[in-house]
């Protein structure tokens, strides 16, 4: 068999030691020189067979004949049109009405109050149990998972409360795993709710904005009043409930408060059971108004994920996992959906609440009437760019995120086949060698 150095292999040193790692199969290896050059020129002669053999089973080397993007394509159909149909993923927004106005909110200051109805709760919960039975047919459902999102959804308190109700009662009579999560403010927190998420074992993310000064600037109430000791007391009440490990934070970072991440920690992590950073982003048209500090992506590159994740390590949490082989988003994988107050259909939650990008609507017996967006928005492929099939990169980011990309570039057409390049050089180089120290150390 006449082999090849993969597309996918990156070359780095660190501290005068060679590695390699292959973006598709994740191996990493330490190699002496003369095979590292042997392999990083193509030129496999100069290897013997046994250290072939073992750089074949690591994805270093392939047969002469493969194509290797036909690897990553498979891999990502396999996931969006095989595993995904596993479980039916549903993101229920019972309305997009909000009591906060936090001026860098993604999905702009107007907030319709519309709230769901009877009618169309059922109509969702007909929708859930059609794809049960659609799953039935072919490739049965293991789980149902829900995800109540917004606007702010603990606003259509009883409305979460009957359609949880319900959806567990689907899943028990189908013998169906069920797993809930709940979007929240954390700021209507009352003991319904906290007998709700008990209930149904239910998972929450929570927001804080920095220390309280820094949170109180913008995650603000509509009359300009702070939210952060209604939130922190609300964290208290849960964690005195039992409901610690229920509780994710995401702690938003910008320019200004930035340098405050050991003080946010040393406040919240102790009221979850994982807390993770996240940085505000600007998106054309929507929350352009706010200007208090948007990361740049200079800002936003590979030391300070590093700086951060150890910050997060000395804190005794869990680091974020940023790195790694990409699967498909939910835009173009089956069983994922994001349902409104509307009943109109959506496959991305950063495009729901834009009618251009709706791929179809329920109807009050469930059925779900598919518009071309659906289509499109399923074939969306990263093969469908020149740009990206060339790039040795792409299973580092799958294309990029589409919802993203649409709403920076402030679109309105309702055409998201769109690719971003969000990989660099010195970002790869800068976890790799992070990765390579770290092992060395342990």
């Amino acid at each position: 068999m006449e082999f090849k150095s993969s597309f996918y292999n990156y070359f780095f040193e660190n501290n005068q030691e060679l590695y390699v790692y292959n973006f598709l199969s994740t191996a990493i290896a330490e190699l002496e020189k003369d095979v590292w050059e042997a392999l990083k020129s193509d030129k496999l002669d100069n290897i013997s067979d046994d250290i072939i053999e073992n750089l074949f089973e690591n994805g270093f080397v392939v047969e002469k004949d493969c194509v290797e993007k036909n690897k990553y394509r498979y891999f990502l159909d396999s996931v969006r049109f095989g595993r995904t149909r596993k479980a039916l993923c549903v993101t229920f927004i019972p309305t997009y009405g909000c009591n906060l106005a936090c001026p860098y909110c993604y999905e702009g200051n107007e907030h319709n109050p519309k709230k769901i109805s009877n009618k169309g709760i059922e109509a969702i919960l007909h929708f859930i149990e059609k794809q049960i039975l659609i799953g039935e047919a072919t490739i049965p459902l293991e789980r149902i998972e829900i995800f109540l999102y917004g606007g702010e959804p603990l606003t259509c308190k009883e409305a979460i409360t009957e359609f949880s109700r319900k959806t567990s009662e689907l899943a028990k009579k189908y013998n169906k795993k069920l797993f809930f999560e709940i979007t929240t403010n954390l700021t209507l927190l009352d003991d319904n709710i906290i007998d709700l998420i008990k209930e149904y074992d239910m998972r929450l993310q929570v927001t804080i904005d920095g220390d309280k000064t820094a949170h109180d600037s913008r995650r603000i109430f509509k009359n300009g009043k702070g939210t952060y000791d209604i939130i922190i007391n609300n964290l208290k009440r849960l964690n005195n409930a039992g409901l610690h490990d229920n509780v994710i934070i995401r702690v938003n970072l910008d320019e200004n408060n930035a340098l405050l991440y050991g003080d946010i920690l040393n406040e919240v992590k102790q009221y979850a059971n994982y807390t993770y950073f996240a940085f505000l982003s600007l998106y054309k048209d929507t929350n352009a108004n706010y200007q208090n500090g948007y990361m740049s992506a200079e800002s936003i590159c590979a030391k300070t994920n590093l700086f951060l994740n150890k910050e997060l390590m000395k804190h005794g949490l869990k680091p974020q996992s940023t790195f790694g082989k990409q699967g498909p988003c939910s835009i173009c994988s089956e069983n994922k959906y994001m349902i409104d107050c509307n009943l109109n259909v959506y496959k991305c939650e950063l495009l729901i609440n834009r009618p251009e990008c709706r791929v179809g609507y329920l109807l009050e017996d469930g059925t779900f009437i598919k518009e071309p967006n659906f289509y499109n928005q399923m074939s969306i492929s990263p093969f469908e760019s020149k740009k990206c099939t060339d790039c040795k990169f792409l299973p580092l980011c799958g294309g990029g995120c589409q919802g993203t990309e649409y709403i920076e570039k402030g679109k309105k057409d309702g055409n998201t086949n769109l690719y971003q390049c969000v990989i660099s050089d010195e970002t790869i180089k800068e976890y790799l060698k992070s990765y390579v120290s770290e092992m060395k150390n342990n």
